[in-house]
């Protein structure tokens, strides 16, 4: 992805497509089950939207499908793991808890994977002229998905301190 060429980590100074980043590229492609022609079409799409991106949109996507959908979820399902043969200690209430919390972050997952598809879609079907123009692409993103990608999969990180809490009393 041309993007990646142009984003740069904040935590090493190095841009995202280069070797030490390897493991967010990978994130954002398990975030997307790695559907070769999801990530191809949105690879296209971020490469519009990232150029002349004063508003750092490409970052905030970014952000959504690596930290809070992908690494969160990580975390989520590796601490269960690390904890799973003492979950009989837990109570009926707080595995329900954690269950509940689990189907709300798969949900999120989902809601992810459905605007990167809305988002193609709208794309190649040229909707408001997005096609042709990356500002009009940028802009159009930004309004309609603004509240999915800053607001709702951002929740997936409370989620998973709720699912982690639990935990802890075993």
């Amino acid at each position: 992805m041309g993007a990646f060429k142009i984003l740069k980590l904040t935590e090493n100074s190095k841009t995202i497509n280069s070797s030490e980043n390897k493991n967010i590229r990978q994130k954002l492609y398990s975030s997307l089950d790695w559907k070769e022609n999801t990530i191809q079409k949105f690879g296209q799409i971020l490469n519009a939207i990232a150029i002349n991106d004063t508003k750092k949109l490409t970052e905030s996507i970014l952000e959504a499908g690596v930290t809070y959908t992908q690494s969160n979820f990580e975390e989520t399902v590796k601490t269960i793991n690390t904890k799973k043969d003492n979950l009989k200690k837990l109570t009926l209430e707080e595995l329900k808890d954690i269950k509940n919390n689990l189907e709300r972050v798969e949900e999120l997952r989902k809601k992810w994977q459905d605007t990167v598809d809305k988002i193609i879609a709208e794309h190649e079907a040229d909707t408001s002229g997005i096609k042709s123009n990356e500002e009009t692409l940028r802009n159009y993103v930004d309004s309609q998905y603004n509240t999915i990608l800053k607001t709702e999969l951002p929740k997936i990180k409370g989620l998973y301190q709720k699912i982690t809490n639990n935990l802890s009393k075993i």
